[in-house]
């Protein structure tokens, strides 16, 4: 038994050293915090903490570069030129593994979540009239009609007098009339959210309980091919069938 302990730590040695190694020769030039430059441990245990932003901003005051390695082969900048060349028209890079993660369902893909960059870019061109507002039917008065329900909110639940002060969470209500504008714009109606001061839909529910876990999966390549595989995503990920959460917008 001990000798089997011993050739399988043996075996993991002489695979991860040298794997390891590989990983941090490849962007050694970059600076970042010395963990991330071999391993995705420092990265998951930012995205678990749930204030990434946070840790990125520190490392980002620490190393004080516009180009900073948090990953073996994952680095984060924060300079217009370089997200300018990037993302420009023929532009050789291309989007990584990480935008798996952002295919809610499976078997259409997103502008959003696609890493095929000439279906992307077609399916861009043949979209982009629609993002103008131009063919979209009462765009303007959709968005009026929303405004009032929200203004109305505030006048009938959040209107502080000189005797009471009736605090109102904004980010969140402000969540509430976007979800209820996309209804507008994709189903003619508005999903009830602000009439009901409610998550109507369920959708904000499930998207803040969804997007830690999908931060960490699309970081950490690992466990993106383990739980963000078509498979699990056909048995545990939203559907067009859902009354609730981000598969009934889907639907």
């Amino acid at each position: 038994m001990a000798s089997i302990i011993t050739f399988a730590i043996l075996a993991f040695l002489f695979y991860y050293i040298p794997s390891a190694f590989w990983a941090w020769y490849r962007l050694r030039s970059f600076s970042g915090p010395f963990l991330g430059s071999f391993s995705w441990l420092w990265l998951a245990r930012v995205d678990a903490s749930g204030a990434a932003w946070k840790h990125h901003m520190r490392v980002k005051d620490k190393y004080q570069s516009s180009l900073i390695r948090i990953g073996p082969n994952l680095l984060i900048t924060d300079s217009p030129t370089v997200i300018r060349h990037m993302s420009s028209v023929r532009s050789t890079f291309r989007r990584g593994d990480w935008y798996d993660a952002n295919r809610l369902d499976v078997d259409n893909p997103s502008m959003f979540g696609s890493r095929d960059t000439e279906w992307h870019d077609d399916i861009k061109s043949r979209t982009s009239a629609g993002y103008t507002g131009k063919e979209v039917p009462g765009l303007e008065q959709a968005v009026d009609d929303n405004l009032e329900s929200l203004k109305n909110l505030i006048r009938n639940k959040y209107l502080s007098t000189t005797g009471k002060t009736i605090p109102v969470d904004f980010a969140r209500i402000i969540q509430l009339f976007a979800v209820d504008c996309v209804g507008s714009f994709g189903f003619g109606t508005d999903f009830g959210n602000l009439a009901s001061d409610s998550d109507a839909t369920g959708y904000i529910q499930a998207m803040d309980a969804f997007a830690p876990i999908v931060t960490l999966c699309a970081d950490i390549p690992l466990l993106r091919r383990m739980f963000l595989n078509k498979w699990i995503m056909y048995l545990a990920g939203p559907k067009h069938t859902d009354k609730q959460g981000p598969g009934r917008i889907m639907g």
